[in-house]
This record gives structure tokens, sequence and C-alpha cells, in this order.
């Protein structure tokens, strides 16, 4: 249908406008109204669907009760992938509500007009809350709650932090005393504060001096063993003439310690012997 409309403002030129106008005469689908009402009744996807008006359109739409039809004719006519059309078709056929007959040439797509023998897509279930049984066993004192962001308060940190700072004085570490009293004795004051000592001489005695006894050839020193050669570290410190200014700096011997106890000419650790006291 085409519509003519004069506008004087531009210039008298002819504007058409056009508009869908099917008609049943260009041909159409004649559907039962009972397969119409059963349909309605069914849960289908937007996919499944537009299949079916596929099969529609190409058996009943041509008087026909079953076509040929291929995927990419289904793809062509609904503008979905092939992959798409092949689980909507198998939903379908699922349901019984198409069938398909496929062989080596084609495949023939029909519908099932019989309504009653249609499988219709299971019904979401809605699980009854679980009941649960407390046996007299499930009073028993659970396991302490860890702190959250949500249960964290400044009494609850403080408390983790007074716990922690009793723990340490029941169980001190008295390798580490003897060892920051010997460096003491053997250099005087230490440049760090008393915590980063205490720091320092639990790092040198648990990894850094049982690793380079370790290269020395000793692989289960002695706690008194770790100390030794601990101080004989802080030792070849003070005798070498670029290490020396630093050997009162626990951190800087620490990182310094390979180059400080190797031997240039043979390259290995000069504390594999280590001194008697």
């Amino acid at each position: 249908m085409h519509f003519q409309c004069r506008l004087p403002f531009l210039d008298c030129k002819v504007i058409k406008l056009s508009m869908a106008s099917p008609q049943k005469e260009s041909g159409y689908t004649a559907i039962a109204n009972e397969i119409l009402e059963a349909l309605a009744r069914v849960r289908l996807n937007s996919d499944c669907w537009k299949l079916l008006m596929v099969i529609f359109r190409k058996t009943y739409g041509f008087n026909k009760k079953r076509d040929k039809i291929s995927l990419s004719q289904f793809a062509l006519a609904t503008q979905l992938t092939k992959s798409v059309v092949c689980r909507g078709l198998n939903r379908l056929k699922n349901m019984n509500i198409i069938i398909r007959i496929a062989n080596d040439e084609c495949t023939i797509y029909e519908f099932n007009k019989d309504f009653d023998t249609w499988k219709p897509l299971a019904k979401l279930l809605t699980l009854a809350k679980q009941q649960t049984i407390v046996s007299s066993l499930a009073n028993a004192s659970l396991a302490k709650q860890r702190h959250t962001k949500y249960n964290t308060t400044k009494d609850t940190i403080t408390k983790d932090i007074l716990t922690k700072v009793s723990r340490a004085k029941a169980q001190p570490r008295e390798d580490i005393n003897t060892l920051l009293d010997k460096l003491t004795r053997l250099l005087g004051a230490l440049d760090e504060s008393k915590q980063k000592q205490r720091w320092y001489a639990k790092l040198f005695i648990d990894s850094k001096t049982p690793e380079i006894l370790a290269l020395a050839g000793n692989t289960t020193p002695t706690k008194d063993q770790i100390i030794n050669a601990t101080l004989r570290i802080f030792q070849l410190a003070m005798q070498d003439s670029f290490h020396q200014k630093n050997c009162r700096n626990m951190r800087y011997v620490y990182n310094k310690s390979v180059s400080i106890i190797t031997s240039q000419k043979t390259n290995k650790p000069k504390v594999a012997t280590i001194p008697n006291e």
C-alpha cells in the first residue's frame, strides 16, 4: 500500500510511504484451533517457538504433512546459529512436539498434532527447608571462631596482642639472648633497636647461619655451633677493611654475610672451622 503526500515547503516533491500489508490471498498457513490452544499451554523458550514456526511454514504452509528442512534453512529463517538450532530441535523432539526422520540423504521434520502425547518440561522444584536433627553430641563446645572484620573489636585485638606477648615471655629464646650478649661483648653497642636486634638474631640462628654451615659441609649443626659461626661472621666483618665500618649493623652483616665469609681464592666459606671458646 502506498501513500502520496505533497509538502509545499519541500518544492512540491512527492514522498511515498510504504508499510507491510500481508494479505491472506497471498498465502496462509491453516492450523487447527485445538493445536493453537494446546501450544498456548506448553512452556517453550523463544528459540523453540521460532523453529516451530519454520516447521509450520514449510509443512502446513504448503499443505504438506512433513518436509525436508536443512539446518541452513532453519538458521536463515530464524537468524539463529546452527548450534542453537540443533539444541532447540532436540528439545522439541524430546518433548515429542515434532517428529524427526533422518537418513543419509536428508532430514525430514513433521509436527506431531497428537498433543496428548507431548511431554512438557519438568516444572522447577521448590525444595522444602531441610530439617536438621541435633544430637546430644552436637552440644559440645565448638572450635574457637576466627576473628573477622565483623567480629573484631579493639578489645579482641588488644587481648590477642597481650596473649602473644605473654606467650613470648613465657617461652624466651635463650639462644637469641646468648647470641646478642656475645655480640655486644664483641662489638660493643649495636646500631639497631632492641626489637630489630632480636629479629636479625633470630634470622641468623634459624636460617642464614645454618645455610652457610651447610655449604661448608655441616648440615646438622648444634645451637652452640650456630651461635659460634654467627660470631665468626661478625669477626670476619671486623677484620675486613671494606665491611668493618658497618660491622655493628646487623642488617648490613646479614645481607652481606655471603661476601664477608667467602674466600676470594677458594670461593669457600671461612666458617667451616668454628673457633672454640
